[in-house]
């Protein structure tokens, strides 16, 4: 499910299977997965060079490391100075996990969601995505009351975030307006 998303993510995200540090400085993994603490690290399956499993410490002191790096640096900065390693099914089923979640929270957030044309369903998962469900509640206001009407065209217009690549935020537009395409033939 929603395949053109998840490689659309991992572009724009980036797909890391080692912990960095992202642009804002918060020790992150796979595809712009956060980790808050060394604890969400912890469960995570991440294998040593010898290809076992690392255990708890070894997550958690490398967590430690990571964050005392420089922030927002390209990922091999971060592979260099790393050893901990996930495997990209593990990645796969980590992006898989975060977009159910969001999924879910956008269903309690904006009424009617599940029930919107897929690509609205998709670009608003991208929006959630980069900028959260609460941010997308706070920041979007105007898009979030358009989706509630079914009006895609006005969410079209209202999907750009700063900072983004204009790419990602075309992108988004073009689903909406895919959205309205939809409905109206």
């Amino acid at each position: 499910m929603w395949d053109d998303l998840k490689l659309r993510l991992k572009i724009e995200e980036g797909n890391v299977g080692w912990m960095y540090l992202d642009s804002l400085g918060l020790v992150t993994v796979g595809v712009g997965h956060l980790l808050a603490y060394a604890a969400a690290a912890a469960v995570l399956p991440f294998m040593l060079p010898s290809g076992d499993p690392a255990g708890v410490t070894a997550v958690c002191a490398e967590f430690n490391l990571v964050r005392g790096l420089a922030p927002a640096m390209l990922p091999g900065y971060y592979e260099a100075a790393t050893k901990l390693r996930m495997s990209q099914a593990s990645i796969d089923a980590l992006l898989d996990a975060d977009l159910a979640s969001l999924a879910l929270a956008l269903e309690h957030r904006l009424a009617g969601f599940g029930g919107y044309p897929g690509s609205a369903q998709e670009a608003l998962l991208d929006l959630g995505f980069q900028v959260g469900p609460s941010g997308l509640a706070a920041k979007f206001p105007k898009l979030c009351a358009a989706a509630e009407a079914g009006r895609w065209r006005i969410c079209a217009l209202e999907c750009r975030t700063p900072g983004a690549a204009d790419s990602r935020n075309q992108a988004r537009a073009r689903l909406f307006e895919q959205a309205a395409t939809e409905i109206s033939t």
